[in-house]
């Protein structure tokens, strides 16, 4: 008996018997560092919602409880807690951030609740064997792979390696590197900055005016790889510089010269001539003001997407909706094809490759 009790009280089974029952909204959460950060994230997300709901999802309508993790850890577990506390929630479109992300993530699963990633790009994500977790977003061995070709194939075959210490900038910069060599270009010299430690980068491009390089990679994110970008340019070395998707971000056109025919890998493109990326950020530039950016897209998508695998579960139930995830085949968003291979990991979808011209994002691919 008392087995028996346990059972029927453990999170993900109260969740499902919940979800079976409920004829209210549909509770989903979205966990995100800023509610007005730079990408304008939370914009797009209001957007697809309200898209949603013109229709509704099985017949109701679709809700968000908004959390901010602050980039923290610690917050991150701790929200992850109370969200799966509450049994009315079914899944988390979230985190940004990978390290927050892979803790968050075995709170979820326990919890029985879906996980939803559009910007979390650490491999170990998705090597963790659980059946709720989800990525949008190629990973970071997929990008440093193809980073490292397009540097191959400019003709760049000395590289510097600049890379945030942490699980995203480490992930990026060894793919890149392992690619690099197997291609026969030379790591000239490779560098880890700490977030917001701008003191750091003038140590790294003193020792770095002593060498010859062809190009440096970045892995990192704004505004800190622009900060150091600025920084390179104030300094003399007008080396091309090419980046990982945390550089994709419209704020790294505005840097002004400094970020004038920099490379970056990205999962969106606003001038796509497909018709649902032209009616969305058309929308977007009416309700936001500037053209949206990938981060944005992404969050679009996620929101579109699960409304999507709920009404083809026909419930939302987390199993159900999880199962529904993996039988999708083929759905397409603003970022593009989204089809999921067994461990929940986004197969086949385009990385876009963009360059900054004349303060603005060009497509190179």
């Amino acid at each position: 008996m008392l087995i028996a009790s346990c059972a029927q009280n453990d999170p993900a089974t109260q969740r499902k018997r919940i979800a079976a029952q409920e004829k209210g909204p549909i509770t989903i959460a979205v966990v995100w560092p800023d509610s007005g950060d730079h990408d304008q994230f939370r914009p797009a997300v209001d957007m697809a919602l309200a898209e949603v709901n013109e229709q509704g999802v099985l017949g109701r309508r679709l809700e968000i409880v908004w959390r901010e993790d602050h980039s923290s850890i610690n917050d991150g577990r701790i929200i992850a807690q109370e969200l799966s506390e509450d049994p009315r929630i079914v899944a988390v479109i979230g985190h940004k951030n990978s390290y927050v992300s892979i803790p968050a993530s075995a709170i979820y699963e326990f919890a029985g609740m879906i996980m939803l990633s559009p910007t979390s790009t650490s491999p170990k994500l998705t090597e963790q064997g659980f059946r709720n977790i989800f990525r949008m977003i190629p990973n970071d061995y997929a990008t440093g792979r193809v980073m490292a070709e397009h540097a191959h194939a400019q003709g760049y075959r000395r590289i510097t390696i600049f890379y945030v210490k942490n699980r995203y900038g480490l992930d990026l910069a060894n793919a890149f590197e392992k690619r690099a060599r197997q291609l026969q270009m030379e790591v000239v010299d490779r560098h880890s900055f700490r977030e917001a430690n701008k003191g750091h980068f003038q140590n790294v491009i003193d020792i770095w005016q002593d060498l010859e390089f062809d190009a440096v990679f970045v892995a990192g994110s704004m505004p800190d790889a622009g900060d150091f970008i600025v920084q390179l340019r104030d300094n003399g070395i007008v080396t091309p510089v090419i980046g990982g998707d945390g550089l994709d971000y419209n704020e790294l056109c505005e840097l002004g010269p400094a970020s004038e025919g920099v490379t970056v890998a990205s999962s969106f493109d606003p001038r796509e001539p497909r018709p649902e990326v032209q009616q969305f950020s058309r929308a977007f530039e009416q309700h936001v003001g500037k053209s949206p950016g990938a981060k944005a897209a992404l969050g679009y998508d996620a929101v579109k997407l699960l409304a999507y695998a709920i009404e083809t579960a026909g419930t939302s139930a987390p199993d159900a909706v999880a199962a529904a995830l993996r039988q999708i085949t083929d759905w397409s968003g603003v970022t593009g094809v989204h089809t999921f291979d067994g461990r929940g990991d986004v197969t086949g979808k385009k990385i876009v490759l963009k360059q900054v011209q004349n303060s603005r994002f060009e497509l190179l691919n």
